[in-house]
């Protein structure tokens, strides 16, 4: 009965716990990993569209509030390097920048495995971490990141096959 109010009120409390307890440790994005990896959890359980626009709206009005009051001055210029990485080019845009390079690179067919040479020559630092699909395309081009991205559409509705099949408890 994931829509009884004493349910939600427990389950929001008990993944604001946690939420809360990795923003303790000054851990923003995985707090917010694990605040989408909730919501995705409780909407595959059935939760009312209606009480999720209920819970969205006053998260969307506070918004600038924690813009301007919570987010310290390098969180936001992040966030901003996100969409515009040009405004820091040698700092939090850089790995950003090089990444487009080494997918623009791949072109179609990439330059084969282990042959990449922004990948291959440290060019791309991180590329063990989130950039790794700039690692795909440069490598196997358009072709393989197209390939791999069907594939993990694959195991995500497989996923989500299984999960709405399983049998409940009761």
């Amino acid at each position: 009965e994931i829509n009884n109010p004493k349910n939600l009120f427990f389950l929001f409390l008990h993944a604001g716990a946690y939420i809360a307890g990795v923003l303790i440790q000054k851990d923003m994005g995985m707090a917010t990993i694990y605040g989408l990896i909730f919501l995705i959890m409780i909407i595959t359980a059935g939760f009312r569209i209606k009480y999720l626009v209920l819970c969205i709206v006053p998260v969307i009005g506070a918004i600038p509030f924690i813009w301007n009051f919570v987010l310290k001055d390098r969180q936001r210029f992040r966030i901003l390097t996100l969409f515009n990485p040009e405004l820091d080019p040698l700092g939090y845009g850089y790995q950003v920048i090089r990444s487009k390079i080494a997918l623009g690179s791949g072109k179609f067919f990439g330059a084969g495995y282990m042959q990449g040479v922004m990948t291959q020559t440290n060019a791309l630092p991180a590329k063990h971490t989130d950039f790794i699909f700039a690692v795909c395309g440069e490598e196997f081009g358009f072709f393989g990141c197209m390939a791999a991205v069907v594939l993990l559409l694959f195991i995500a509705s497989r996923i989500f096959y299984n999960t709405k099949k399983a049998p409940t408890a009761s």
